[in-house]
Order: structure tokens, then C-alpha cells, then sequence
């Protein structure tokens, strides 16, 4: 593993079958053979701090909505073994593959069982939208920065509860009511 400054009070540690090797590196079981000593990479925090050890952190990053998770640097199409149905498996495979990036990886979550197509694709676009925000903030932030924090609680309640059968949600903040009408703007408006 590698110990990497990430801008916090304790360095974050790296382990090698967490990195993905960068440009001019191959894969390897030594990590030094994958990315170089005080190169700039990428890091999605993978389990926060405990004790005396400062944060765990991957390469492999992934976004999370609420029916797909959306990863840039995987190959893969996955459908949650909890959606046993295998017509339905079939459906969800067939328009995630019609919708999705060339490049990256997409896991459909068990809440996308039964979820309607105009659904999964606006959240698709907004999952590869999110990446390439978190890109070009990447490309232009001073090292180390933090490029993109997770949804907080009350957003990923909104993300992964809300439902058509959802009649009321109170929220005694008025900035983070106007916040979270953005965010249901952009990824379910009706």
C-alpha cells in the first residue's frame, strides 16, 4: 500500500488492488510500479477514519444514483443478483446498454426493478454529466483538493426513498429546501 496526502491531518492510505494503473504504468502487485511518488491522482474516499488510521482511498471511483451506479474507470455492465426476474433483468440491461457511455462501467441497483425507461436514461445522463464536472474540476484544481463531495443525508433519503408514492417530506431549512428542488429538477422533475 501507499500512504497519500489528500489535504487531511493523517495521510490516507492507498492499497495496490486499489489502484488503477495511470498513464505509462502496467498493472502490478508492487504498487510503486503503478504510480510514481508525488504523481497526482484521482482518490474516492472508500472507508473513513478510524483510530489512528487516517482514510482508506481507491482509484476506482464510482457514483452512486438511485437506480445505477456509474463507474468511469470499470468495463462492465452488472444487474443486482436481487433482481431475480430475468425478463426484467433483460429489460434493464437492454436500456442501459442502448444509453450508456462508451467508456465506464454501470451497476443497475435493486430499486431500478420495475423503474420505467425515461427514469434509468435521465439518470444515466445525469451520472456521466456529474463525471464530467468532476473532471474538468480535477483538471483545474490546485493538489490536493477535494473535486466532488457525496450527497448528503437528506439527499441521498431524497435519492433513494422518494417514490411517486411519497406524499410529503419536510424540510425545516430553506436553503436546503431550494437545494434539494435543484437536485429533483435535474434528476426526476415530475
Amino acid at each position: 500500500s501507499a500512504f497519500v496526502n489528500v489535504g487531511l491531518e493523517k495521510n490516507a492510505y492507498l492499497y495496490v488492488s486499489d489502484v488503477i494503473p495511470t498513464q505509462g504504468h502496467s498493472p502490478s502487485s508492487q504498487i510503486e510500479k503503478m504510480i510514481a511518488r508525488n504523481e497526482t491522482i484521482m482518490l474516492q474516499v472508500a472507508k473513513e477514519a478510524i483510530g489512528t488510521k487516517g482514510v482508506k482511498v481507491t482509484m476506482d471511483i464510482s457514483l452512486p444514483g438511485r437506480f445505477l451506479v456509474y463507474m468511469p474507470q470499470a468495463e462492465h455492465l452488472g444487474v443486482s443478483k436481487n433482481i431475480e426476474d430475468r425478463k426484467e433483468r433483460d429489460r434493464l440491461r437492454s436500456i442501459i446498454e442502448s444509453c450508456a457511455p462508451e467508456k465506464g462501467g454501470v451497476i443497475i441497483r435493486t430499486e431500478a426493478d420495475g423503474a420505467d425507461e425515461q427514469a434509468l436514461r435521465r439518470e444515466m445522463l445525469y451520472l456521466t454529466k456529474l463525471w464530467e464536472t468532476v473532471q474538468k474540476r480535477y483538471e483545474t484544481a490546485p493538489t490536493p483538493s477535494l473535486v466532488h463531495r457525496d450527497l448528503g443525508l437528506v439527499f441521498q433519503t431524497v435519492r433513494d426513498v422518494f417514490t411517486e408514492n411519497t406524499s410529503i417530506f419536510l424540510v425545516d431549512s430553506r436553503t436546503e429546501y431550494r437545494d434539494l428542488m435543484d437536485f429533483l429538477d435535474n434528476i426526476s422533475p415530475e
